[in-house]
């Protein structure tokens, strides 16, 4: 529960991507409905944010798997 309650705080979209990929074990495969209920955000603005942080290098997405490609960038936006 305060791991949950940490990332909802973490403000931005970002933020709370980050803290959840950070702070949680290697990136469970969640569909992204699931995933946008979990950081109580709409599945349209996760997609859009997944896909913007997959172009700047910080991620690669692959379905449902999540893989950090630079932990160091999103330590960024915590």
């Amino acid at each position: 529960l305060s791991r949950r309650v940490r990332v909802l705080a973490s403000g931005s979209l970002r933020g709370k991507l980050a803290r959840w990929l950070l702070q949680g074990p290697a990136a469970p495969e969640l569909s992204r409905d699931a995933l946008a209920a979990e950081l109580a955000v709409t599945r349209p603005s996760l997609s859009r944010e997944l896909a913007a942080m997959q172009a700047e290098g910080l991620l690669r997405l692959d379905g449902r798997r999540i893989a950090v490609s630079d932990r160091e960038g999103l330590e960024q936006y915590l």
